[in-house]
């Protein structure tokens, strides 16, 4: 009886010693699996994936040029914007399904009440609901920085070209500053007037 005893014991023993050792193992190889396996960001940001995408093609795209053949203005954009263009003395490219994140923005208008640049940016500063800061203007335009809409900027270049203000305007959100400068750079050196720009 005593030895049925002992041997009934020692395979229990034996049993949970073996468990033991299976659990363990499956343990390590479950670890193992995992650190091969990249794990997946639970905080993914669509918003970055947009900007870096943005920054990417930023550095390759072609700038192109587009001629408003009615006022005989030329811009330039990035070749992967979509662009609208129907419009006379008007045109929109943008970047993304939600164009707010950045975009490129034509206007045309009589200057009806005859103002020179200086009065220009004077009336455009005290009418703003927000800060517009003068960054550059000379006799025939202005160039301003500003609020545009929700946690966005704009730089506005505006020219008075026969008695018609053209304005070329671009408006970004504020966290894709760093990733557009190469667009900030040829708005900035930007003249409707020029036959091409200048590769940057």
């Amino acid at each position: 009886m005593n030895n049925i005893f002992k041997t009934r014991w020692f395979k229990f023993f034996l049993r949970t010693i073996i468990d033991w050792i299976v659990l363990i193992l499956i343990i390590i190889i479950i670890a193992m699996v995992r650190s091969c396996v990249e794990p997946i960001d639970i905080n993914y940001d669509p918003e970055y994936m947009k900007r870096q995408k943005l920054e990417e093609y930023m550095g390759i795209t072609e700038i192109r040029t587009y001629i408003d053949k009615k006022y005989n203005v030329k811009l330039f954009y990035p070749a992967f914007f979509v662009a609208d263009t129907t419009g006379a003395g008007t045109a929109h490219f943008y970047y993304s399904l939600h164009y707010s994140n950045v975009s490129l923005k034509l206007s045309v208008d009589t200057n009806t009440v005859n103002r020179d640049v200086e009065k220009a940016v004077d009336h455009l500063i005290s009418n703003s609901d927000s800060p517009i800061t003068c960054l550059d203007k000379g006799k025939d335009f202005y160039l301003v920085k500003g609020r545009g809409g929700y946690s966005g900027s704009f730089l506005s270049k505006c020219f008075l070209v026969d008695n018609n203000w053209i304005e070329y305007t671009l408006s970004y959100k504020d966290d894709y500053e760093g990733v557009i400068d190469r667009l900030i750079s040829l708005m900035k050196e930007w003249e409707p007037r020029e036959l091409s720009i200048r590769k940057q």
